[in-house]
């Protein structure tokens, strides 16, 4: 049983970091390694799609795709936007995406830059010298005339499709805006007509989603693993990517027989038991009417589900009177949802939102597990969250500009924190130094995940009861502390893709215990440098990426991406 909770914490870290990832890799050029995959069940999507661009209607039309993250919304629109009958259609093909931070001179510049590639542009000098009104009479103008496509991608708020609507010109030439959002009721206000909502995978296309990816389209599947493959299928709840990242991990990791295969079903079955926090339960008495309100609690909680619904966040397996089971789906908020705080007996919570987690997150005095994932270029940790006596999961992604201190002196007054995850989060120093008065008194697993961390100065009464360590692409990181072997809980270090000089520290821990009699304490060192493609993706959040050159010492490496990161300064 040990060795499948280890499975399940697995897995768990695999699709959390894909959907990280993919949330972060808006633009299609940069996602296809991981959209590429996600083309099941789009066949009808695709022909309502066509119908509507390529229909007779002479006015422009807005036509709009809406569903919650990870369904495939810009895989079908990538789809359409290569579809050859429709590329013969249209003159000018323009693609803009917006990202979780509108800039609206961004997205000028990017529709510009699609239409020079058919046209020239007219009335064009030095963009970096025009204003933003310049620019956008500038795409409005080489817009007109030619029949046209512009695809605005990922956009999630009204405001920003009033900004950006106002440059696309009605020619009364049959031109199409094709608009996606997670958004209903942005989908609603850009065109009430015929928004076209996209639907889970039904079991066949999941399973056959499945199969492509483990086994290849030319290639066939034995078949005693038709059966239990179907069962994995649906335990993938119909999301293509969360389907598409089991498969990835069904055919780099597990062994093609029925037992592996019976094995992780048996893990998903573990998951779906055992780990709420990849859902939102809301059960009787999870809602609270605030004071003064005539509402009964059934309508409150309706207007509650109506609203997550509306925005493309949840997935309700019943609406009975009183909402009893609610899943919400890993998704980007514009900001933190202030609605959340509302379910006062939440015990787990997931959330993604772009801005600072607000202090009225310390309500949920019962929350248990939160996981937020937040894209800030000012993170601040809320001061309130001490109050939250009962949290013993807790996992920050995508945070920057914070201090290492705050993580001390703020995590260590959570008296029942068992667990502690930091992904991707960049601090504003490289010095964590914890103090004798700084100490994880429930602390059991730690994981930090490319942090920007040079020093770590600590001992082991600070993690007394820790029991794992992970450590993943600290590429800084010069040593762990070497007190660490005297923490007599602590089981296994585990170091992926980290500094030489760190493994050898930790590989120094324990050969120091082996020494002196502990057996228990392991440590594992993990290394993607055996892969047959290369693949460094750095995601900045904030707003300076430092390339030195130790990062490129391999010289097989063959694709970098940089992501959000607004300025870079390579050091040679």
């Amino acid at each position: 049983m040990e060795l499948l909770s280890h499975d399940a914490d697995q897995i768990l870290e695999l699709t959390a970091d894909s959907l990280i990832d993919a949330s972060s890799m808006s633009d299609p050029m940069l996602s296809d390694h991981l959209k590429d995959d996600i083309v099941q069940g789009l066949d009808c999507d695709l022909k309502i799609i066509d119908k509507r661009l390529r229909g007779p209607t002479s006015d422009l039309d807005i036509v709009t795709i809406s569903g919650m993250g990870g369904i495939g919304k810009t895989t079908l629109t990538k789809k359409a936007y290569d579809h050859l009958p429709i590329r013969c259609h249209f003159d000018i093909f323009v693609w803009v995406t917006i990202s979780q931070e509108f800039r609206y001179r961004n997205a000028l510049l990017e529709a510009l830059h699609c239409i020079s590639k058919k046209k020239v542009i007219v009335n064009a000098k030095d963009d970096v010298k025009m204003e933003d009104n310049e620019l956008a009479d500038l795409v409005q103008k080489n817009l007109k005339g030619p029949r046209y496509l512009v695809v605005v991608d990922d956009i999630w708020s009204r405001d920003v499709w009033d900004s950006i609507s106002q440059i696309f010109p009605n020619c009364n030439n049959r031109s199409r805006v094709l608009l996606t959002t997670r958004e209903t009721k942005v989908a609603m206000y850009a065109n009430t007509s015929s928004p076209h909502t996209m639907n889970l995978l039904d079991l066949d296309n999941s399973w056959k989603l499945l199969r492509d990816k483990v086994f290849g389209l030319e290639h066939d599947h034995p078949p005693e693993l038709e059966e239990i493959g179907k069962t994995i299928a649906e335990k993938c709840q119909g999301l293509p990517l969360i389907i598409s990242v089991i498969a990835g991990y069904l055919s780099k990791t597990v062994a093609k027989t029925l037992e592996s295969w019976k094995y992780v079903a048996k893990t998903l079955s573990e998951i779906i038991a055992n780990h709420p926090n990849k859902c939102l339960g809301v059960l009787e008495g999870f809602i609270r009417t605030s004071s003064g309100s005539h509402e009964s609690l059934e309508e409150v909680a309706k207007h509650y589900l109506e609203d997550l619904i509306s925005r493309n966040l949840i997935m309700a397996r019943k609406k009975d009177s009183m909402v009893r089971v609610l899943a919400i789906f890993p998704d980007w908020f514009g900001t933190f949802p202030l609605v959340i705080t509302k379910l006062f007996h939440l015990r787990s919570l997931q959330v993604r939102c772009f801005g600072n987690i607000p202090e009225s997150i310390s309500e949920l005095l019962n929350l248990q597990t939160l996981i937020c994932d937040v894209i800030s270029s000012d993170m601040t940790l809320p001061r309130k969250i001490w109050m939250m006596k009962n949290l013993r999961k807790l996992t920050l992604a995508l945070c920057c500009d914070f201090i290492w201190e705050e993580i001390s002196s703020t995590f260590i007054m959570l008296p029942n924190l068992e667990e502690l995850k930091l992904k991707r989060c960049r601090a504003k120093d490289d010095i964590w130094r914890l103090t004798d008065k700084d100490i994880f008194k429930s602390l059991k697993l730690l994981l930090l995940s490319y942090p920007n961390l040079k020093r770590w100065e600590a001992s082991s009464d600070s993690f007394p009861n820790l029991k794992r360590l992970i450590l993943k692409n600290c590429e800084f990181l010069q040593e762990i502390p070497t007190d660490f072997g005297e923490i007599g809980t602590l089981e296994s270090i585990e170091l992926h893709d980290c500094r030489t000089i760190s493994e050898d520290s930790a590989r120094n821990i324990e050969q120091e215990q082996k020494e002196m009699g502990n057996n228990i304490l392991k440590v594992y060192i993990h290394s993607s440098h055996n892969d047959d493609l290369y693949f460094l993706s750095c995601l900045c959040s904030g707003l300076k990426l430092i390339l030195r050159d130790h990062l490129m010492l391999s010289s097989e490496l063959r694709t970098v991406q940089f992501i959000f990161c607004f300025y870079i300064l390579i050091i040679c």
